[in-house]
């Protein structure tokens, strides 16, 4: 029985996006805006998500039947947020 070998390569691409809108008609943040007569709030945010993942496998069965097994695995993951608040008079 001759070694037998084989390479198994996997990845995977992720891309997500979200965006939330917050409008708050109440107004909790005398004490950090004191000079402000704001009475609401507006908060747009936009989260941003990718994601890459990447795998290898080496299997080699050697001629007495022993498995011999070798994993590399690489992932890589990038988020991005982007906020606009705004407080409002009126």
């Amino acid at each position: 029985m001759t070694p037998i070998k084989v390479i198994i390569l996997a990845g995977r691409f992720v891309t997500e996006g979200n965006t939330d809108n917050y409008n708050i008609s109440q107004f909790y943040y005398q004490e950090l805006f004191q000079n402000s007569n704001a009475d609401n709030v507006i908060q747009d945010i936009q989260n941003n998500m990718k994601y890459l993942g990447l795998q290898s496998n080496l299997l080699i069965r050697k001629t007495n039947g022993d498995l011999l097994s070798f994993n590399v695995i690489n992932k890589y993951r990038f988020d991005r947020i982007t906020t606009h608040f705004s407080l409002l008079e009126g």
